[in-house]
């Protein structure tokens, strides 16, 4: 017989003895009529009761060391195939290229407003001309000077 799907965590509380009065009442109802989870009940706390009773096996010293040793460690091919390194190491890649895709051309349909234009327009909260402030022509001391509030001549 089967156990209910949504039943084998309250199953699994139950021989644990971790489950809530009112887990506990809704799993006691359901096995009330349902002989899988019953059985699977009574498996789950007799396997539980005869673990418990196994006494633990004495372990040497250097246990832990010699196991380390013996495993063999993982094939460089592991590490290539490792998607998490791989996330992390091309995170800024992928920012660049982003930046780089939005990043305006220099093509001549645009048509360039003046860098202190931009700057005042875009401080005022005036339509948005963000991208025109990455303008390729236009040098450092400008957007500066643009920004300060002075007249760039």
């Amino acid at each position: 017989m089967a156990v209910c799907d949504d039943m084998v965590p309250l199953v699994l509380g139950a021989a644990e003895g971790t489950l809530d009065e009112a887990a506990r009442a809704r799993l006691d109802a359901h096995v009330a009529r349902c002989a899988g989870c019953r059985d699977a009940l009574a498996g789950q706390v007799f396997v539980r009761a005869a673990l418990g009773e196994l006494a633990f096996a004495p372990v040497s010293p250097g246990f832990a060391a010699r196991v380390r040793q013996r495993v063999e460690p993982r094939s460089w091919w592991l590490t290539i195939v490792n998607w998490r390194a791989w996330t992390l190491r091309l995170a800024p890649v992928a920012a660049l290229l982003c930046l780089l895709a939005w990043w305006p051309r220099g093509d001549e349909t645009t048509t360039r407003m003046p860098l202190t234009s931009v700057v005042h327009s875009w401080a005022a909260g005036a339509e948005s001309h963000s991208t025109l402030l990455f303008d390729p022509d236009a040098d450092s001391s400008a957007l500066v000077s643009a920004a300060l509030g002075e007249s760039s001549r």
